[in-house]
Protein backbone atom coordinates (compact mmCIF):
# COMPACT_ATOMS: atom_id res chain seq x y z
CA UNK A 1 0.00 0.00 0.00
CA UNK A 2 1.88 3.45 -0.88
CA UNK A 3 2.24 6.23 1.42
CA UNK A 4 -0.04 8.92 0.02
CA UNK A 5 1.20 12.36 0.43
CA UNK A 6 -0.93 15.91 -0.72
CA UNK A 7 1.34 18.46 -1.54
CA UNK A 8 0.19 21.83 -0.95
CA UNK A 9 3.40 24.31 -1.40
CA UNK A 10 1.50 27.55 -1.27
CA UNK A 11 2.82 30.80 -1.64
CA UNK A 12 6.24 33.40 -0.71
CA UNK A 13 8.94 30.72 -0.30
CA UNK A 14 6.49 27.35 0.31
CA UNK A 15 7.41 26.15 -3.24
CA UNK A 16 10.81 26.47 -3.12
CA UNK A 17 11.06 24.83 0.16
CA UNK A 18 8.36 22.01 -0.82
CA UNK A 19 10.36 21.42 -4.02
CA UNK A 20 13.08 19.90 -1.70
CA UNK A 21 10.89 17.92 0.71
CA UNK A 22 9.65 16.30 -2.30
CA UNK A 23 13.23 15.21 -3.19
CA UNK A 24 13.94 13.97 -0.12
CA UNK A 25 10.62 12.13 0.45
CA UNK A 26 11.21 10.23 -2.66
CA UNK A 27 15.03 9.65 -2.36
CA UNK A 28 13.79 8.04 1.07
CA UNK A 29 11.06 6.13 -0.25
CA UNK A 30 13.23 4.82 -2.91
CA UNK A 31 15.82 4.06 -0.28
CA UNK A 32 14.07 2.06 2.45
CA UNK A 33 11.92 0.55 -0.14
CA UNK A 34 8.27 1.48 0.39
CA UNK A 35 5.91 3.26 -2.30
CA UNK A 36 5.14 7.35 -2.37
CA UNK A 37 1.99 8.42 -4.59
CA UNK A 38 1.76 12.40 -4.79
CA UNK A 39 -0.99 14.18 -5.16
CA UNK A 40 -0.15 18.36 -5.78
CA UNK A 41 -2.96 21.00 -5.52
CA UNK A 42 -2.63 25.05 -4.95
CA UNK A 43 -3.57 26.34 -2.65
CA UNK A 44 -2.78 30.02 -0.50
CA UNK A 45 -3.08 33.43 -2.16
CA UNK A 46 -2.12 32.29 -5.58
CA UNK A 47 -4.90 30.19 -5.50
CA UNK A 48 -7.37 32.79 -4.38
CA UNK A 49 -6.53 35.25 -7.20
CA UNK A 50 -6.90 32.73 -10.03
CA UNK A 51 -9.62 31.10 -8.84
CA UNK A 52 -11.76 32.54 -5.73
CA UNK A 53 -10.92 30.09 -3.31
CA UNK A 54 -7.98 29.62 -0.81
CA UNK A 55 -8.25 26.01 -1.20
CA UNK A 56 -10.17 24.09 -3.98
CA UNK A 57 -12.91 21.23 -3.31
CA UNK A 58 -10.69 18.66 -4.88
CA UNK A 59 -7.98 19.32 -2.48
CA UNK A 60 -10.45 19.20 0.29
CA UNK A 61 -11.79 15.66 -1.25
CA UNK A 62 -8.60 14.49 -1.54
CA UNK A 63 -7.72 15.30 1.88
CA UNK A 64 -11.54 14.12 3.19
CA UNK A 65 -10.55 10.53 1.49
CA UNK A 66 -7.29 10.56 3.16
CA UNK A 67 -8.14 10.51 6.18
CA UNK A 68 -10.73 8.18 5.98
CA UNK A 69 -8.39 5.72 4.75
CA UNK A 70 -5.59 6.34 6.58
CA UNK A 71 -1.94 6.30 5.61
CA UNK A 72 -2.00 9.87 4.15
CA UNK A 73 -0.42 12.99 4.93
CA UNK A 74 -0.57 16.83 3.67
CA UNK A 75 2.88 18.41 3.27
CA UNK A 76 2.63 21.61 3.12
CA UNK A 77 4.59 24.86 2.37
CA UNK A 78 3.90 28.45 3.89
CA UNK A 79 0.66 30.94 3.30
CA UNK A 80 0.12 34.04 4.79
CA UNK A 81 -3.28 33.47 5.81
CA UNK A 82 -5.81 30.47 4.88
CA UNK A 83 -6.22 27.92 4.19
CA UNK A 84 -4.31 26.80 7.27
CA UNK A 85 -6.98 27.33 9.41
CA UNK A 86 -9.34 26.01 7.73
CA UNK A 87 -7.00 23.04 7.79
CA UNK A 88 -6.94 23.51 11.58
CA UNK A 89 -10.71 23.48 12.06
CA UNK A 90 -11.81 20.70 9.32
CA UNK A 91 -9.65 18.07 10.31
CA UNK A 92 -9.37 19.18 14.58
CA UNK A 93 -5.36 19.35 14.00
CA UNK A 94 -5.00 20.34 17.80
CA UNK A 95 -1.46 19.20 18.73
CA UNK A 96 1.01 21.05 16.62
CA UNK A 97 4.34 19.35 17.74
CA UNK A 98 7.53 21.84 16.63
CA UNK A 99 11.05 20.01 17.84
CA UNK A 100 13.26 22.82 18.56
CA UNK A 101 17.85 21.30 18.60
CA UNK A 102 20.75 22.68 18.15
CA UNK A 103 23.70 21.66 15.85
CA UNK A 104 27.43 21.07 16.83
CA UNK A 105 28.65 23.44 13.58
CA UNK A 106 25.89 26.09 13.92
CA UNK A 107 26.34 27.41 17.19
CA UNK A 108 27.53 30.78 15.79
CA UNK A 109 24.72 31.48 14.53
CA UNK A 110 22.68 31.73 17.88
CA UNK A 111 22.77 34.99 19.19
CA UNK A 112 23.53 33.10 22.99
CA UNK A 113 27.18 32.19 23.91
CA UNK A 114 28.11 28.68 22.23
CA UNK A 115 28.44 26.87 26.14
CA UNK A 116 24.65 27.98 26.44
CA UNK A 117 22.96 27.02 23.27
CA UNK A 118 25.01 23.71 23.07
CA UNK A 119 22.74 20.34 23.79
CA UNK A 120 19.10 22.21 23.28
CA UNK A 121 17.09 19.75 22.16
CA UNK A 122 13.65 20.26 23.19
CA UNK A 123 9.65 19.73 21.91
CA UNK A 124 7.30 22.54 21.92
CA UNK A 125 3.65 20.63 22.70
CA UNK A 126 1.30 23.58 20.83
CA UNK A 127 -2.53 23.06 21.65
CA UNK A 128 -3.50 24.33 17.91
CA UNK A 129 -7.48 24.65 17.72
CA UNK A 130 -8.72 27.05 20.18
CA UNK A 131 -7.24 29.70 22.37
CA UNK A 132 -7.67 33.51 20.84
CA UNK A 133 -7.30 32.59 17.35
CA UNK A 134 -10.34 30.78 17.57
CA UNK A 135 -12.18 33.53 19.88
CA UNK A 136 -15.38 35.44 19.61
CA UNK A 137 -14.94 38.35 18.46
CA UNK A 138 -16.64 41.43 19.32
CA UNK A 139 -16.06 45.61 18.19
CA UNK A 140 -17.85 48.90 18.59
CA UNK A 141 -17.53 52.10 19.39
CA UNK A 142 -17.80 53.60 23.08
CA UNK A 143 -16.91 56.82 25.10
CA UNK A 144 -13.28 55.64 24.72
CA UNK A 145 -13.06 55.35 21.05
CA UNK A 146 -13.06 52.12 18.94
CA UNK A 147 -12.81 48.91 20.90
CA UNK A 148 -12.31 45.50 20.18
CA UNK A 149 -12.06 41.76 22.21
CA UNK A 150 -11.60 38.40 21.28
CA UNK A 151 -11.97 35.80 23.48
CA UNK A 152 -9.21 33.02 25.08
CA UNK A 153 -11.31 29.97 25.16
CA UNK A 154 -10.61 26.62 26.17
CA UNK A 155 -12.64 23.43 27.76
CA UNK A 156 -11.74 20.17 29.99
CA UNK A 157 -11.35 18.32 26.76
CA UNK A 158 -9.42 20.49 25.02
CA UNK A 159 -6.61 20.78 28.12
CA UNK A 160 -6.87 17.31 28.83
CA UNK A 161 -6.16 15.75 25.36
CA UNK A 162 -2.96 17.98 24.18
CA UNK A 163 -1.53 17.62 28.08
CA UNK A 164 -1.79 13.65 26.70
CA UNK A 165 0.07 14.21 23.67
CA UNK A 166 2.58 16.12 25.81
CA UNK A 167 2.88 13.43 28.88
CA UNK A 168 3.14 10.79 26.24
CA UNK A 169 5.92 12.58 24.40
CA UNK A 170 7.85 13.16 27.47
CA UNK A 171 7.57 9.86 28.66
CA UNK A 172 9.35 8.30 25.41
CA UNK A 173 12.18 11.30 25.30
CA UNK A 174 13.46 12.43 28.69
CA UNK A 175 10.82 12.24 31.19
CA UNK A 176 10.70 16.24 31.81
CA UNK A 177 7.63 18.25 31.03
CA UNK A 178 7.12 21.91 31.64
CA UNK A 179 3.87 23.99 31.59
CA UNK A 180 4.02 27.26 30.41
CA UNK A 181 0.85 29.14 31.82
CA UNK A 182 -0.75 32.68 33.05
CA UNK A 183 -2.70 31.94 35.94
CA UNK A 184 -1.68 34.88 38.06
CA UNK A 185 -3.45 37.02 35.20
CA UNK A 186 -6.00 34.51 33.31
CA UNK A 187 -7.34 32.51 36.71
CA UNK A 188 -10.56 31.21 34.73
CA UNK A 189 -8.88 30.08 31.89
CA UNK A 190 -6.05 27.96 33.30
CA UNK A 191 -8.17 26.49 36.08
CA UNK A 192 -9.51 24.75 33.19
CA UNK A 193 -5.88 23.79 32.77
CA UNK A 194 -5.13 22.48 35.79
CA UNK A 195 -8.61 20.78 36.35
CA UNK A 196 -6.95 18.46 33.68
CA UNK A 197 -3.51 18.46 34.73
CA UNK A 198 -3.65 17.69 38.18
CA UNK A 199 -4.93 14.18 37.62
CA UNK A 200 -2.50 13.72 34.06
CA UNK A 201 0.32 14.18 36.93
CA UNK A 202 -0.40 11.43 38.51
CA UNK A 203 -1.01 9.19 36.09
CA UNK A 204 2.76 10.24 34.62
CA UNK A 205 4.42 10.23 37.79
CA UNK A 206 7.89 8.86 36.50
CA UNK A 207 7.45 12.23 33.93
CA UNK A 208 9.17 15.27 36.10
CA UNK A 209 6.45 18.35 35.77
CA UNK A 210 7.27 22.13 36.61
CA UNK A 211 5.93 25.15 35.53
CA UNK A 212 6.42 28.80 34.70
CA UNK A 213 4.81 31.86 34.23
CA UNK A 214 4.85 32.05 30.02
CA UNK A 215 6.98 35.38 30.89
CA UNK A 216 9.55 33.89 33.04
CA UNK A 217 9.54 30.99 30.41
CA UNK A 218 10.67 33.24 27.89
CA UNK A 219 13.78 34.23 29.88
CA UNK A 220 14.38 30.60 31.22
CA UNK A 221 14.74 29.72 27.23
CA UNK A 222 16.77 32.47 26.83
CA UNK A 223 19.07 31.58 29.88
CA UNK A 224 19.39 27.61 29.66
CA UNK A 225 17.74 26.39 26.65
CA UNK A 226 19.58 23.10 27.15
CA UNK A 227 17.55 22.33 30.14
CA UNK A 228 14.03 21.75 28.60
CA UNK A 229 12.87 18.81 27.02
CA UNK A 230 9.42 18.94 26.40
CA UNK A 231 7.11 22.35 26.79
CA UNK A 232 3.26 22.29 27.12
CA UNK A 233 1.70 25.41 25.74
CA UNK A 234 -1.73 27.00 24.78
CA UNK A 235 -1.98 28.04 21.85
CA UNK A 236 -1.05 31.71 21.34
CA UNK A 237 2.23 30.84 23.94
CA UNK A 238 2.73 27.90 22.17
CA UNK A 239 2.84 29.99 19.00
CA UNK A 240 5.25 32.64 20.22
CA UNK A 241 7.65 30.21 22.42
CA UNK A 242 8.38 27.63 19.25
CA UNK A 243 9.43 31.19 17.60
CA UNK A 244 11.63 31.93 20.15
CA UNK A 245 13.49 28.86 20.30
CA UNK A 246 13.67 29.00 16.61
CA UNK A 247 15.48 32.37 16.74
CA UNK A 248 17.47 30.84 20.05
CA UNK A 249 19.01 27.96 17.61
CA UNK A 250 19.50 30.71 15.10
CA UNK A 251 17.07 30.21 12.43
CA UNK A 252 13.20 29.10 12.11
CA UNK A 253 14.44 28.08 8.25
CA UNK A 254 15.52 24.91 10.75
CA UNK A 255 12.40 24.01 12.45
CA UNK A 256 9.84 21.52 11.18
CA UNK A 257 6.28 21.00 12.49
CA UNK A 258 3.39 18.31 12.51
CA UNK A 259 0.18 19.08 13.55
CA UNK A 260 -2.00 16.05 14.31
CA UNK A 261 -5.55 14.99 15.53
CA UNK A 262 -6.53 11.90 17.31
CA UNK A 263 -6.88 9.48 13.98
CA UNK A 264 -3.01 10.49 13.50
CA UNK A 265 -4.30 12.25 10.05
CA UNK A 266 -1.47 15.10 9.97
CA UNK A 267 -0.12 17.82 8.14
CA UNK A 268 3.34 18.42 8.39
CA UNK A 269 4.93 21.65 7.76
CA UNK A 270 8.68 24.62 8.24
CA UNK A 271 7.81 26.82 10.80
CA UNK A 272 9.36 29.51 8.98
CA UNK A 273 6.25 30.85 6.88
CA UNK A 274 6.02 32.90 3.65
CA UNK A 275 9.21 35.15 3.97
CA UNK A 276 7.97 37.28 0.83
CA UNK A 277 11.58 39.17 0.87
CA UNK A 278 13.67 35.88 -0.63
CA UNK A 279 10.63 34.18 -2.42
CA UNK A 280 11.66 33.08 -5.85
CA UNK A 281 15.38 33.92 -4.96
CA UNK A 282 16.20 30.16 -4.55
CA UNK A 283 17.63 30.72 -1.28
CA UNK A 284 15.39 30.23 1.29
CA UNK A 285 16.52 27.23 4.03
CA UNK A 286 14.58 24.12 3.20
CA UNK A 287 15.62 22.28 6.46
CA UNK A 288 12.40 22.90 8.14
CA UNK A 289 10.41 21.21 5.30
CA UNK A 290 13.17 18.36 4.73
CA UNK A 291 12.85 17.67 8.93
CA UNK A 292 9.11 17.97 8.34
CA UNK A 293 9.17 14.93 6.01
CA UNK A 294 11.52 13.20 8.42
CA UNK A 295 8.36 13.64 11.03
CA UNK A 296 5.89 12.88 8.36
CA UNK A 297 7.85 9.18 7.85
CA UNK A 298 7.50 8.34 11.63
CA UNK A 299 4.12 9.75 12.60
CA UNK A 300 2.14 9.24 9.44
CA UNK A 301 3.55 6.02 7.65
CA UNK A 302 5.65 4.40 11.03
CA UNK A 303 8.81 4.37 9.12
CA UNK A 304 11.21 5.25 11.72
CA UNK A 305 14.56 4.06 9.49
CA UNK A 306 13.36 6.75 6.87
CA UNK A 307 13.14 9.72 9.67
CA UNK A 308 16.75 8.40 11.11
CA UNK A 309 18.25 8.06 7.86
CA UNK A 310 16.96 11.82 6.81
CA UNK A 311 17.79 13.32 10.15
CA UNK A 312 20.98 11.91 10.14
CA UNK A 313 22.09 13.27 6.27
CA UNK A 314 20.49 16.44 7.22
CA UNK A 315 23.47 16.58 10.14
CA UNK A 316 26.29 15.49 7.82
CA UNK A 317 25.07 18.20 5.47
CA UNK A 318 25.07 21.28 7.21
CA UNK A 319 28.82 20.37 8.60
CA UNK A 320 29.84 22.16 4.97
CA UNK A 321 26.82 23.34 3.55
CA UNK A 322 24.63 25.88 4.50
CA UNK A 323 21.96 28.43 3.19
CA UNK A 324 22.50 32.16 3.38
CA UNK A 325 20.76 32.38 6.93
CA UNK A 326 23.02 29.44 8.74
CA UNK A 327 26.07 30.31 6.77
CA UNK A 328 29.27 31.32 8.65
CA UNK A 329 32.20 31.11 7.21
CA UNK A 330 31.59 28.94 3.98
CA UNK A 331 29.93 30.64 0.51
CA UNK A 332 26.05 30.00 1.01
CA UNK A 333 24.76 27.29 -1.25
CA UNK A 334 21.00 27.54 -3.25
CA UNK A 335 17.79 25.77 -1.73
CA UNK A 336 17.94 23.50 -4.30
CA UNK A 337 21.71 22.89 -3.95
CA UNK A 338 21.42 22.12 0.01
CA UNK A 339 18.19 19.87 -1.08
CA UNK A 340 20.09 17.79 -2.83
CA UNK A 341 23.17 17.37 -1.05
CA UNK A 342 20.98 15.80 1.56
CA UNK A 343 19.53 13.43 -0.73
CA UNK A 344 22.95 12.85 -1.67
CA UNK A 345 24.74 12.35 1.67
CA UNK A 346 21.52 10.10 2.15
CA UNK A 347 22.52 7.59 -0.37
CA UNK A 348 26.32 7.77 1.07
CA UNK A 349 24.96 6.26 4.46
CA UNK A 350 22.60 4.17 3.17
CA UNK A 351 25.75 2.21 1.25
CA UNK A 352 27.61 2.76 3.52
CA UNK A 353 25.32 0.66 6.55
Amino acid sequence: MPMKVIVMPGDGIGPEVTREGVRVLTAAADICGFDVELQQFDVGEGAFQSSGSYISEEALRACDEGQAEGNTAILFGAVPSEPIGLLRERYDLYANLRPVRSYPNLGGVSPLKPEIIDGTDMLVVRELTSDVYYGKQRQGHGSSGEWASQEMYYDEVQARRIAVVAFEAARRRHKKLTFAHKSNAIGPVFSVWWKALTPLREQYRDVTFEDFYVDNMAAQLCLRPADFDVILAPNLFGDILSDLAGGLVGSLGLLPSASLNERGFGLYEPVSGTAPTIAGKNIANPIGSILSVAMMCEHAFDRVEARDLIESAVLATIRTRATADISLSAAPVTTAELGKAVTDHMRELAAGG
